[in-house]
């Protein structure tokens, strides 16, 4: 092993072992691995060991056969990845194509290829991967429109913000810190609210070749192992310091860089040394990786500073074909919820399916070995977001009749605490009225084999092989009761005898095993007619370092027994109304019922569908108002800390957004692009610059935008905005405008001109102030200052 290849292991297991070490941030140095590989790769520039029979300076090109049949087609989860063109949705992308790819955008115009090793072989490339240990490898080629603004930088984003904690963020930034020295213009970022979790580095010096063709002279045909740049030239590119790289319009240029890290296929980390093969849905769950390339001048990554080379989202979608709707309809009804259940000593993944109108299970052991997805067949805390991320993509892609061959009917085990690991307390045991083994609904779509104790003034529920209560509830905080059953559900069947039990924070659903037992509890779980609610406090949320976003709206997990499912305008019209209520009120005067009003409202967003949102002045009035109340909710719950990760559970379609999702992404689509494939549907395709000024409204003064409406309220919000924060100074030429409109300045027009900017707000400002302001544009040269802005109180007729 070289030097190189000895420090390049040694930045691998360095992060390998701060990952064992740091639970809670596990999802970022997932992060951290994914796209380091694709990007970076902990090379250190230097090429990576091929096959000594292979001469990397030999053009290929000629030995390429021809194309006989689409094997890279059949190569196995090929058909699953999903690669697209997030600057140009319509352009289609496809992996190991035959030619390359054109693609076009207003900084760049070229063509690409993206080629993964794939097993069987691609006839067309395999004599490029034959020898090496290469996964991905990336060919580009084209000129530059435009004359690019700083430095040209490459690598990964995430299109969602990620949280860890102070001694995480350091342990991190010190790994990081130790990569920088070696690789010259590496950054990388968390994610804030203007900026998304990225690592990159500098394209000019990063990328493993760089050859560059003058203009009218015929560059090189991609599909190459070797360009033809030597050693010399490689290095004299990468000792050019950081920001005097020189891009010239017109010039032909040709780059490609590659991974042995990633195999995308499989959608593992692979090749780590000493470690086994990582799946990448451990780290990043249903999220995208986008390989990015942007030009950037200054010093922070902000989604509005950047002009893109090329954005390409890279996604392992199991998702079924428009051409099989029926079987994945069949599929999606088939397994709708996991369960952890004790089966000996070890925490057991069971799928539940509804057959012949009763549940059966099947072991997620025995599925493992039926499908060509690896899922887990043992639970962890740490583990549950994966583990929902592994059953919808068996549900999508598992055969219906396989489910039926594999499960067994669902058996309600009669056992003790003691044989579920669990031990009461002393002071417990004294005041117990009841005790049961049950099910406990953590989400929507999962339950956990929990031990239900009553005691005179609580309700306890510990988890199997525990020794303390993972949820302890008052029972004075007890708001009412109710018989309830597992959505799907048939009478006189497993899990048909449920407990909702409401407190003005949660409401807590329980399966028993009768519906005696379920008669009982009930008995002693409802209120009595004197009995007083306490209302919580804000303490109640008081998430200081989050890890992931906090999704607000889960007080009901379910729809409420006969309640109507609204409409996204009705449900975010009703949390508006009861933020207005909040607001008028005296929060001495509030009682329980009007706060859990609210968080019913909220709850309600849940269950509608986003699909009603027909046109653009449907989700343009409902992405404001949506952001509005979760902005409100955040502030009021939540520390300032950890407001950025606040989201909510939005639609049947199961979509969490946070602040900056909505923001950036549904509202913003053409600067920030979805995250996921369930969210292309439902962003604007046009941006509307007035929309960043309805975000701004203070929180006591939130209004209610309409879809019939929304054009006037946004001039109406605008206008009172503009004239509250604009001024001039004739004398010193000097216009101040909201900080707002720096950050929003790509908005207004495509330059991001700060002139730009000024003649679009001239129609929101009153006369005097429009005079001034068109005096100075028409005279010489002026000056803009940007002024922190404080959100203000809106007041729009009709509220």
């Amino acid at each position: 092993m070289t030097k190189l290849q000895r420090h390049e292991a040694l930045l691998v297991v360095l992060s390998l072992v701060t990952l064992a070490a740091m639970t809670s941030w596990l999802q970022f140095v997932g992060i951290l691995v994914g796209l380091l590989a694709l990007g970076l790769r902990f090379r250190c520039f230097e090429t990576e060991v091929d096959d000594p029979t292979k001469d990397p300076n030999v053009d290929a090109v000629k030995d390429i056969p021809p194309e006989i049949s689409q094997c890279s087609k059949n190569a196995l989860g090929l058909a699953m990845l999903q690669i697209r063109d997030e600057l140009d949705l319509s352009n289609h992308i496809s992996f190991n194509s035959s030619t390359p790819i054109p693609f076009e955008n207003d900084l760049f115009q070229g063509q690409a290829l993206f080629l993964v090793k794939t097993n069987p072989p691609s006839d067309r490339w395999r004599h490029l991967f034959d020898g090496r240990r290469r996964t991905l490898w990336l060919h580009v080629q084209g000129r530059f429109k435009l004359q690019p603004r700083g430095t040209m930088y490459l690598g990964g984003e995430l299109p969602r913000s990620v949280s860890v904690g102070l001694f995480a963020r350091s342990v991190v930034t010190f790994i990081m810190g130790l990569i920088q020295r070696v690789l010259r213009g590496a950054h990388f970022g968390f994610g804030t609210s203007t900026e998304l979790p990225h690592c990159v580095f500098s394209l000019y010096q990063g990328v493993d070749e760089l050859i560059v063709t003058p203009p009218g002279a015929t560059p090189p045909p991609l599909g190459q192992s070797s360009y033809g740049e030597d050693h010399g030239a490689r290095q004299k590119r990468r000792q050019i310091p950081l920001g005097h790289e020189e891009f010239q319009v017109g010039a032909t240029y040709t780059f490609h860089f590659y991974t042995m890290y990633i195999d995308l296929p499989q959608w593992t980390v692979v090749n780590l040394p000493g470690m086994s093969n990582i799946p990448l849905s451990t780290f990043i769950d249903s999220q995208p990786m986008n390989l990015v390339s942007y030009a950037l001048d200054g010093p922070k990554h902000e989604n509005s500073a950047k002009d893109y080379l090329f954005s390409f989202s890279i996604r392992f979608d199991t998702s079924p074909t428009s051409s099989s709707k029926n079987e994945a309809s069949a599929a999606r009804a088939c397994l709708p919820f996991w369960i952890e259940a004790l089966h000996g000593t070890a925490r057991r993944v069971l799928y539940l399916a509804l057959s012949s109108d009763a549940w059966h299970v099947v072991p997620a052991r025995r599925l493992s070995k039926s499908i060509r997805i690896h899922v887990h067949n043992t639970s962890k805390l740490a583990r549950y977001d994966v583990i929902e991320q592994q059953r919808r993509m068996v549900q999508a892609q598992v055969d219906p009749h396989q489910v039926h061959q594999l499960m067994e009917p669902f058996k309600w085990p009669a056992l003790p605490a003691s044989a579920l690991g669990i031990t009461v307390g002393t002071a417990h045991r004294r005041h117990m009225i009841l005790q049961q083994q049950v099910f406990r609904a953590l989400t929507s779509t999962s339950l956990r084999q929990e031990y239900l104790v009553l005691t005179i003034d609580s309700i306890l529920s510990y988890r199997t092989r525990s020794k303390t209560p993972c949820e302890s509830i008052l029972r004075r905080n007890v708001m009412d009761a109710k018989a309830w059953q597992l959505p799907g559900t048939t009478l006189e069947s497993s899990f048909s005898f449920g407990i909702a039990i409401e407190t003005p924070l949660q409401v807590v659903y329980v399966c028993f095993p009768s519906s005696l037992i379920q008669l009982v509890w009930l008995q002693h779980l409802r209120p009595s007619s004197s009995q007083t609610c306490q209302i919580w406090s804000q303490s109640n949320y008081n998430l200081t370092s989050p890890a992931r976003p906090v999704v607000l709206n889960t007080r009901r997990l379910f729809p409420s027994d006969g309640a109507p499912i609204e409409s996204p305008h009705q449900a975010i019209a009703t949390s508006i109304q009861a933020i207005h209520q909040w607001n008028a009120s005296d929060p001495k005067e509030l009682e329980g019922r009007e706060l859990t009003n609210f968080h019913d409202a909220v709850s309600a967003l849940r269950f509608v569908d986003l699909a009603k949102l027909s046109t653009h002045e449907d989700k343009l009035s409902f992405y404001l108002n949506l952001h509005n109340c979760l902005r409100w909710h955040a502030e009021m719950y939540l520390p300032p800390s950890a407001q950025s990760f606040a989201a909510y559970c939005v639609g049947v379609q199961e979509l969490t957004l946070t602040l900056a999702d909505i923001d950036q992404g549904l509202l913003r689509s053409s600067s920030s692009s979805p995250k996921f494939k369930a969210l292309e549907p439902f962003v604007l395709t046009t941006v509307d610059f007035r929309a960043a000024f309805g975000l701004q409204v203070a929180s006591d003064s939130i209004p209610l935008f309409e879809p019939t409406r929304v054009h006037d309220q946004l001039n109406m919000v605008c206008s009172q905005f503009l004239n509250a924060t604009v001024s001039v100074d004739m004398n010193q030429r000097l216009i101040r405008m909201p900080d707002l409109c720096y950050n929003y300045r790509y908005d207004f027009s495509a330059r991001g001109s700060a002139v730009d900017c000024i003649r679009k707000i001239l129609g929101f400002v009153n006369d005097t102030l429009g005079r001034d302001i068109e005096a100075l544009l028409d005279g010489d040269a002026i000056n803009v200052t940007y002024l922190d802005a404080t959100r203000i109180r809106i007041t729009l007729e009709g509220r």
